[in-house]
């Protein structure tokens, strides 16, 4: 859907992903089916770089037997850091919180910045990235994926009954792509950069608010609103809402509060009714 908005064809894209664990190798992966070429991977021991691309399963093998991906045959090996900077389509960022910072963001070279880890890029480093014109999809966007699926197996669980592999592919699909239009539209519609993070106060103003981690991730998507053009606080808080929901209800759900607390089969928990769209009783 980024590569839409920018008119990046996604078939032969240029992608490099800092980080090559369960998030960043399930991308390459993913880009990889979709014949884009991953030009450079990385992990805590450095990354590596090859203009000719590398094949994902190959790398996952090669770390398997290695414990790195640095040292894979048929590519040149750079640092972390050096990745970020690489001229690219996409930069995937999945591993840790604050590596493009104030310092490092004027180096960024990509068009399309897909934050996989929390809160990998700092506040200052959003409203330098906005001035260049990369797109940045949220941490909270971004991924989403699979605590939307852990939702979708929740509610799956109450109900006893359970949807093939397909079905919720097909259903994640649906929910990422209205999410990702919604944070999209929202952005223009407010002027905001998707990615635009609070900045910390200092003591004499308003109390702080967390940055890195799932705090900010909350207010990634809080702050593409808009509030400081949002006058009005009822206002903002359902303009909220309504953003929220685009990440987990399916045209055939209805809004569930999901909270920890709640056991299996919990009285008056609300549940979905996939069929018609209505909610029941669990008891």
């Amino acid at each position: 859907e980024a590569c839409k908005v920018k008119k990046v064809p996604l078939r032969g894209a240029t992608v490099a992903i800092q980080g090559f664990g369960n998030a960043g190798a399930i991308a390459a992966r993913l880009f990889a089916e979709k014949k884009a070429k991953i030009v450079a991977i990385s992990d805590s021991r450095g990354g590596v770089h090859s203009s000719r691309g590398i094949d994902p399963t190959r790398a996952t093998r090669y770390k398997e037997r290695s414990g790195s991906v640095v040292g894979m045959p048929g590519t040149s090996r750079i640092s972390n850091d050096e990745l970020l900077a690489l001229k690219c389509d996409i930069l995937i960022p999945a591993a840790l919180e604050n590596v493009i910072t104030l310092d490092t963001a004027d180096q960024v070279k990509a068009k399309i910045v897909a934050e996989a880890a929390n809160g990998p890029t700092t506040p200052r480093a959003d409203e330098i990235l906005a001035r260049k014109g990369v797109f940045l999809i949220p941490d909270i966007l971004a991924n989403a994926g699979g605590v939307t699926v852990s939702w979708f197996e929740w509610s799956q669980n109450l109900q006893g009954f359970f949807w093939q592999e397909q079905e919720v592919n097909q259903r994640l699909e649906f929910v990422m792509k209205r999410a990702f239009s919604d944070v999209h539209e929202t952005s223009r519609k407010y002027r905001v950069h998707p990615g635009r993070r609070p900045r910390r106060r200092s003591h004499h103003g308003p109390r702080p608010l967390p940055v890195g981690g799932t705090g900010s991730s909350l207010w990634n998507v809080e702050q593409a609103l808009g509030p400081a053009r949002i006058s009005n606080r009822k206002n903002l808080l359902a303009s909220q809402g309504k953003l929220r929901e685009s990440f987990f209800l399916p045209t055939d759900f209805v809004a569930l509060p999901v909270s920890p607390l709640r056991r299996r089969g919990a009285p008056n928990a609300r549940v979905p009714n996939l069929e018609f769209g209505t909610e029941g009783t669990a008891s």
